[in-house]
């Protein structure tokens, strides 16, 4: 078994609901700090849920790389150490969800020295204007706030289903199983349990991680 301890639920502050996709539509309705945002973005015009957990998987990094020079598509690696210029110092993600009229972006930054609080920007182009928001938040509450969500979702459609529903989105269930475990944990999945290559338990654990709901 590669949990330390138990699996449980837990107090988060963060509300995110997700509603269930239709003809390539999905509504997200989520409360930060008090505040609440819906948006109900349609795939043919950005970023859905399976973009979300990518970029709460790449924006999980403990220790600066020693090679800044990856390129990624969700995540942008900076590096302003002037006695490391090779070490990662922040990262910056960008979410376009697009409501046909309506735009939310969403910009995540996490400032490595600072641990794992995480700054999120919320950029909104309404016919009403535009308005800014934001927050500052813990990175392992917003990730057990999108996996709790999720979960649900998935309890109801499955990965195909989902796949179906949303018409092109998909969830890719290695990110899923991570940010799910650092929601619940606040910490990585343990890879160094993973070195047996015998281990049958392996695949169980991962559902049952699945299938846990939050």
């Amino acid at each position: 078994m590669f949990f330390k301890h138990k699996l449980a639920k837990r107090q988060c502050d963060i509300l995110f609901e997700i509603s269930r996709p239709s003809d390539g539509w999905e509504g997200f309705d989520i409360t930060i700090n008090g505040e609440n945002h819906y948006f109900n973005p349609c795939w043919t015009m950005g970023d859905m849920l399976g973009a979300f957990i990518e970029v709460l998987y790449k924006l999980y990094i403990e220790i600066p790389d020693e090679n800044c020079s990856t390129n990624d598509s969700r995540v942008k690696y900076i590096c302003n150490d002037e006695l490391y210029p090779s070490h990662i110092t922040d990262l910056k993600a960008s979410i376009w969800w697009d409501n046909e009229g309506e735009i939310f972006e969403w910009v995540i930054s996490r400032h490595i020295d600072n641990g794992f609080d995480v700054e999120i920007e919320i950029n909104t182009f309404t016919h009403n204007g535009d308005k800014k928001y934001y927050y500052n938040v813990s990175y392992f509450d917003l990730c057990y706030a999108v996996a709790k969500a999720t979960t649900k979702l998935l309890i109801n459609t499955g990965f195909v289903g989902y796949k179906y529903l949303s018409e092109a989105d998909s969830i890719n269930i290695n990110y899923l199983l991570h940010v799910k475990y650092a929601g619940i944990f606040k910490e990585h999945i343990p890879r160094l349990n993973y070195d047996s290559f015998d281990n049958k338990e392996f695949l169980k654990d991962e559902i049952e991680l699945l299938l846990f709901e939050m």
